[in-house]
């Protein structure tokens, strides 16, 4: 059987002679995964195995642990020894190290354990040489040193990287992004969220089966190839950063030296002569990302010595707690903090605040304390400090501090737009605001001790130990160099350097003179302004005021008259001049900032009274030469105050004075000591090894200080008052000029901007603005505060509306977010909302949709939605639906008002109002209060769910005005259709007969209201049938509907008479009567049976009259109602003999009925058979009486007969007379008139045609066109001129003269022929009843269908009746 090694080989002898492609991937991903195992099962220590091997199990300490890797012999004890100090045995032999030798380097404050680990060889990861016991300590390193022999050939290297891969260790390389995970069932699952260059599906699943892994989710984040899978399923890779350290640089020559450097992250060294050994210390500081957080005291200074250093990715508060001591963060608040972290010095923070380097933290630990107490402290420290700062501190970054660590700054002025730094190595560099270098050069061979800027920022000058005075042109070749020969202190360009063709500029030093340099006509020249006892220190041009500094004071030159204004001595009790700098600081053209030491002046420049007058009386002839050499000017100090410390630096802020400090009063009262030589040289020296930090402190005109910001400059402790500058640069608008050299634009400031100097650092200081001001507030929770004055600063009010640019609208809302997240912990949701309403974005983004619904779904979970639902946006943005939906379902259950309020105001787009309606109808059932309110927001969604049948029922209910006129208006009679009692209770709530009686009301009223009119007006629409259907339990209602139905058509009720009987019984009886004469679609039977139970005898009377049963209505007429003028009547109407003979009978025997029929019975009744049936004992009172009348009646009866008789026989004399004189007439018939029927002249008779028929209406034709049907009527006359000849018609005229007797004859025989043809066929004038039939269609066209169906019948029974008794019109025969 083959060996694990043999099979290796194989492995690694088949990938080699496999060629690389698409085909082949497959099978490579295979072997590579084979192959992993084998080396898997290799490193994996059998268990019959004993422990590791002599001296390879190293305790671990520090804070990251490094070990050197490499051949034998080549350097790693040596290096080892020089780094550590560690000894560790040295030899030409190889293999002298045979066991791991730890050591301990200390760096930047940090311990760093290292290990040199014994020399490998090739096959080291197979065991060769105890190779697995050296690469097993190489995994627990956080830093290899790959050490190198620059003379030996580099592919060791490659040997190296080989053997380590080889055990899983991956130097320089991050973890693959692959997310990885085994599952049990579901098959592969591979998703890539890049595109997969160096694998496939296929490959995959090669990989996977040989791990026998069959389901499995794989997540590819990045373009990975089989062996980053391969790493990510063994899950034992290692991923160390390493760095090739390439020894014995010390025997190659300077080009092979710089081809190494090509190599990376390779750093040549020589441990012999320990050459390069701080590159490869920063090397390995910056790989191992460490980061240096150092503790203070409280009231102490911080402590440099002993940071807490943490990794670079667990730099959190919280984490630096539980380095310290874990039982810290229980006990946590907040935490103050300075550095680089701090957005101002000292920053409040919480436990996730993120530190940087050398970012200081308080510590009040005490030193016999074994619990530390760092943080919690710091809030009893936090708490003294209620004023906020006035100014924030910014370390400058970029790559300044590069240039720091290999030189140190020595001045600085501040230009416009940018910084001008000089070097004590002679260099002069510009930078921009940022701390970024723009341009440097090398302008003096020793220190530079001043730099000036003219006020175009085109030259800069520098002066130096060196005694040369350069100037330099930023943006030209120019350059003027002056050489002096003695130190040149002080530098000052003129401000209008550039503009001017003289190039004047001043300088002094160690000479004592002030020398201003110039070019005239005939060259160059040097004029000595002044000449003091001792150097000149600085040097200040403003305009054409020079002021510079000496022993003697400060003096005040005028350029313009070319004389000096004045001279200002130093303080009395001030120190010697040379021990400290004076500061100069011009704040205009006429106010000068001095600091002698620890005294501060400030000196106004006026103009004399002498040369006011000449300014004022140009008459006398003494005008001033302002123009030419300016006003006559003098000094005096304005104000003098002596301090505690040192000035190292001074500006006006306002209205204060700005100083940049050093010391304190202990240090004033040492120096006068120090002066005296009373201070021994010891003392002297341990004092300049501790000095205290500087400070900028601000100070009214009141001389009182207003604050003091300690700032721990980098190496304070090892710095005087001369080492320390300030340098100022005044407030501009934004500039988006770049510095000269520079590729991109630099950052320009907005306000005053103040920038201190140290040797080794540079701080940025500016006035705090509101984003300071509202970070301030911030971190002392205080958000309201932030809030208002964000808000105000936007109104563009208060003292930051010209820093309101500095807090964008992405801030603000995280503040507001953040506040209201506080009062949402604190249950006080009403307020969170109001503030979310003020901050939360209402643009229509994602982002700001994102914020709203988060924060509605955070009033959600805490039951909140009525809080922030009035102010959730509608308009200006939209969120999803299902966050409305979500608000209203909360406020359905919760606040029915503010949830009709929304549903009324919110537009239809926000939310399914189909949702919605259903959970207010399920809320509906459930409620037992807001069911009008429920109703009603129900009513206004159907309206808008366009379901009008729905919506009216509720607005019927709610009895909303004017909808019924809607229903009109919009034509919605089918929605209606069903809800006719709803309607009916609507006219009641407009009638008010819900909450009183209703037969206060009359009928007419109720039928007159808008629901029942509305009703009976749209029959069509709303069917009478489905109306009677609804209302069937509801009689009243019914009752007022078919009334009013009635009242419109008859016809439209009929099939309810029955009903309507009923119900007029019931309510309106007195109506009945009526209805029953108007009505014949009525049951007699039902309406008797109905009357019967109600005891209605008039309404029975006349139903049975109309049934027939006259004797029974008689009866009841006379037995119940006992009514004889009624009894009578009825008969009347009856008309019926036998009727009235029963009624003879029946009164007989009653007085009162005798009496009526002799009264009122009229020509009825016969009186006589009445008076018979009289019993003679009866007792008839008022017989007499009735008996007179009933003769005088009867006589004037007869007497109207008899008049009337003769009346009429003179009317038929009289009309008889006339008809028969009328049709004795003649009638004209000319010779061209046609017959109407045939068209023919009436001369030409048809076949068969005797005569000429004439009617008395004017139309004439052919008897035979008249009396037999079947001629045809011809339309035209075909051939009336060729049917005669002229003969024929003279024939026809002679015939026409007859002879008397003949004439007789025929005139008999005329009539006798008329009268047999009127009997035998009783002709019409076809014509006149054509026009008759015509105009009754005409007629007929404009009744309605009922109408002409009862208007044909009432003809046809007329129409009968009058031809029966109307005789026909006669025709005449001619």
């Amino acid at each position: 059987m083959s060996t694990t090694f043999e099979k290796i080989k194989e492995i690694e002898t088949e990938m080699a002679r496999t060629q690389k492609n698409k085909a082949t991937a497959y099978h490579l991903g295979t072997l590579k995964a084979k192959l992993a195992k084998l080396k898997r099962e290799l490193l994996t220590p059998s268990k019959s195995g004993g422990g590791p091997g002599e001296g390879f199990d190293v305790a671990g300490t520090g804070v990251a642990r490094v070990g050197f890797i490499g051949f034998p012999s080549v350097g790693k004890s040596t290096l080892m020894s020089k780094m550590t100090g560690t000894f560790s045995e040295v030899s030409e032999v190889e293999f002298t190290t045979l066991t791991t030798v730890p050591g301990v380097l200390q760096y930047k404050g940090a311990k760093i354990q290292i290990l040199d680990l014994p020399g490998i060889i090739e096959g080291a990861k197979d065991g060769k040489g105890r190779g697995r016991q050296v690469i097993a300590v190489a995994r627990t390193c956080s830093l290899i040193f790959i050490v190198l022999d620059v003379l030996k050939p580099l592919t060791h290297k490659a040997v190296i990287e080989r053997e380590l891969e080889g055990v899983g260790i991956r130097m320089n390389k991050e973890p693959p992004n692959i997310v990885f995970r085994k599952k049990d069932k579901g098959g592969i699952n591979m998703t890539n969220t890049v595109p997969l260059t160096h694998l496939d599906k296929d490959v995959v699943r090669s990989i996977l089966n040989e791990y026998k892994i069959a389901s499995a989710d794989i997540a590819f984040r990045c373009d990975a190839t089989a062996d980053d899978l391969i790493d990510v399923i063994e899950g034992n890779r290692v991923y160390i950063p390493a760095v090739y350290v390439l020894n014995k640089i010390d025997q190659i020559s300077i080009e092979e030296l710089d081809l190494i450097y090509k190599i990376p992250h390779a750093v040549p060294i020589s441990a012999h002569h320990e050459w390069n050994f701080d590159e490869l210390l920063e090397k390995m500081w910056e790989y191992l990302n460490l980061v240096r957080i150092y503790t203070k005291p409280k009231g102490q200074l911080p402590d440099y010595s002993s940071p807490v250093v943490l990794k670079q990715d667990h730099t959190t508060i919280a984490e630096f707690c539980n380095s310290i001591h874990k039982g810290i963060l229980r006990e946590f608040s907040h935490a103050l903090v300075w550095g680089a972290s701090a957005k101002h010095n000292p920053q409040k923070v919480g436990k996730d605040h993120v530190l940087l380097d050398e970012d200081v933290v308080p510590n009040s630990q005490q030193q016999d304390s074994e619990r530390p107490q760092s943080i919690a402290d710091s809030a009893e420290y936090s708490d003294q400090e209620e004023e906020e700062p006035a100014l924030r501190y910014k370390r400058l970054g970029g790559n300044v501090h590069a240039l720091f660590e290999k030189d140190t700054a020595s001045t600085l002025i501040a230009a416009e737009r940018f910084l001008v730094l000089g070097t004590h190595w002679g260099n002069v560099i510009i930078i921009d605001f940022e701390g970024n270098e723009v341009k440097k050069w090398r302008a003096h061979s020793t220190s530079v001790n001043s730099v000036s800027v003219d006020i175009d920022n085109e030259y800069v000058a520098s002066a130096g130990d060196d005694g040369r005075v350069v100037v330099h042109g930023l943006y030209t070749d120019d350059v003027t160099i002056v050489n002096y020969s003695r130190p040149v202190k002080a530098v000052a360009l003129d401000p209008y350097y550039s503009r001017k063709a003289s190039r004047r500029f001043v300088s002094g030093g160690f000479a004592g003179q002030l020398i201003m340099y110039e070019k005239k006509w005939f060259g160059k020249s040097d004029s000595i302004l002044f000449t003091s006892t001792g150097p000149i220190q600085t040097i200040k041009w403003q305009e054409n005021l020079i002021a510079w500094a000496c022993d003697e004071g400060v003096q005040i030159y005028n350029t313009d008259r070319g004389a000096r204004i004045s001279q200002i001595a130093r303080p009395e009790g001030s120190p010697r001049p040379d021990l400290y700098l004076c500061r100069l600081h011009w704040k205009d053209d006429r106010t000068l900032l001095i600091g002698w030491a620890n005294f501060v002046q400030m000196v106004v420049l006026k103009e004399r009274l002498q040369h006011r007058e000449q300014q004022s009386s140009p008459a006398l002839g003494l005008v001033g030469s302002e123009g030419d050499s300016g006003p006559l000017l003098y000094a005096e100090v304005s104000v003098i105050f002596r301090t505690d410390f040192i000035v190292c630096g001074l500006a006006l802020h306002r209205d204060s004075f700005l100083v940049f400090t050093y010391g304190d009063h202990e240090m004033i009262e040492s120096m006068a000591a120090e002066n005296g030589g009373q201070v021994p040289k010891e003392e002297r020296q341990h004092r300049a090894r501790n000095a205290p930090p500087p400070e900028l402190r601000m100070i009214n005109w009141n001389i009182e200080e207003v604050s003091s910001d300690v700032l721990p400059l980098e190496g304070f402790q090892l710095l005087q008052p001369n080492d320390y500058g300030l340098a100022y640069c005044a407030a501009r608008a934004q500039s988006t000029s770049k510095p000269p050299d520079s590729d991109s634009s630099t950052k320009t400031s907005e306000a005053d901007a103040w920038f201190i100097l140290s040797p080794k650092q540079l701080v940025s200081v500016r006035p705090r603005g509101l984003a300071d001001h509202v970070q301030w507030l911030t971190e002392r929770d205080e958000y309201q505060q932030a809030l208002e004055a964000i808000e105000e600063a936007y109104r563009g009010e208060g003292q930051w509306a010209m820093c309101r640019d500095q807090i964008k609208e992405a801030e603000y809302q995280s503040i507001g977010q953040t506040y209201a997240q506080m009062l949402m912990d604190s249950g006080s949701s009403a307020e969170a909302a109001a503030i979310c309403a003020r901050v939360l974005p209402r643009t229509n983004t994602p982002e700001a949709t994102e914020a709203w619904e988060s924060w509605i779904f955070a009033f959600a979970e805490t039951s909140s939605l009525h809080e922030i639902a009035p102010f959730i946006p509608t308009d200006s943005m939209q969120l999803s639906s299902t966050v409305y939906e979500m608000v209203l379902a909360f406020l359905l259950t919760s606040d029915v008002a503010e949830f009709k309020r929304l549903i009324f105001t919110w537009p239809a787009s926000l939310f399914n109002a189909y949702s919605v309606v259903l959970a207010i109808e399920d809320q509906y059932q459930k409620s037992t209060t807001d069911k009008q309110s429920l109703k009603e927001i129900m009513a206004f969604l159907y309206d808008r769910l366009n379901q009008p049948s729905k919506s009216l029922r509720c607005h019927l209910e709610l009895y909303t005005p004017d909808i019924l006129g809607r229903v009109c208006r919009e034509n919605l009679f089918d929605a209606v259709r069903d809800k006719a009692e709803l309607v009916l209770q609507y006219d009641d709530h407009t009638l008010g007969l819900l909450d009183s009686n209703h037969s206060d009301v009359p009928l007419q009223t109720r039928c007159q209201a808008e629901g029942v009119q509305l009703l009976t007006d749209n029959a069509d629409a709303i069917p009478s049938s489905s109306v009677v259907k609804q209302l069937v339990n509801s009689p009243e209602h019914l009752h007022v509907y078919l009334h009013t139905l009635l009242a419109k058509d008859p016809h439209l009720g009929a099939p309810f008479a029955d009903l309507q009987v009923e119900l007029y019984a019931e309510y309106n009886p007195e109506r009945l009567l009526n209805f029953l004469r108007i009505s014949t679609y009525y049951s007699f039977e039902k309406a008797l049976e109905i009357c019967e139970e109600r005891g209605l005898v008039p309404e029975m009377v006349f139903i049975l009259g109309r049934m027939g049963d006259n004797h029974r209505a008689l009866m009841l007429i006379i037995d119940q109602l006992r009514d004889v003028p009624r009894a009578i009547e009825f008969a009347k109407e009856q008309n019926d003999p036998e009727l009235w003979n029963d009624l003879v009978m029946y009164s007989r025997d009653k007085p009162e009925f005798i009496i009526g029929l002799l009264e009122l019975g009229g020509t009825h009744t016969n009186p006589t058979k009445v008076i018979q049936n009289i019993p003679p004992e009866l007792n008839i009172p008022g017989i007499r009486r009735a008996l007179t009348n009933v003769l005088h009646d009867y006589h004037l009866q007869v007497e109207l007969c008899t008049d009337c008789n003769h009346v009429l026989d003179g009317d038929c004399k009289l009309l008889s007379d006339g008809l028969r004189r009328l049709q004795h007439q003649g009638m004209e018939v000319e010779s061209d008139q046609v017959c109407l029927v045939c068209q023919l002249p009436l001369e030409n008779m048809p076949e068969g045609s005797s005569n000429v028929l004439a009617f008395w209406c004017g139309h004439i034709y052919h008897d035979k066109c008249i009396l037999h049907p079947d001629v045809q009527r011809k339309t035209q006359i075909n051939s009336l001129g060729n049917s005669d000849s002229t003969d024929d018609l003279l024939k026809r005229s002679q015939r026409l003269v007859r002879s008397p007797a003949e004439q007789r004859r025929m005139l008999m025989q005329a009539k006798l022929d008329r009268t047999m043809m009127i009997r035998q066929y009783n002709p019409t004038c076809p014509v006149c009843v054509e026009y008759d039939q015509k105009k009754m269609q005409q007629t007929r066209s404009g009744w309605s269908p009922s109408e002409r169906k009862d208007r044909e019948q009432s003809n046809e029974s007329d129409n009968t009746e009058d031809l029966a008794e109307l005789p026909p019109m006669q025709a005449l025969t001619i």
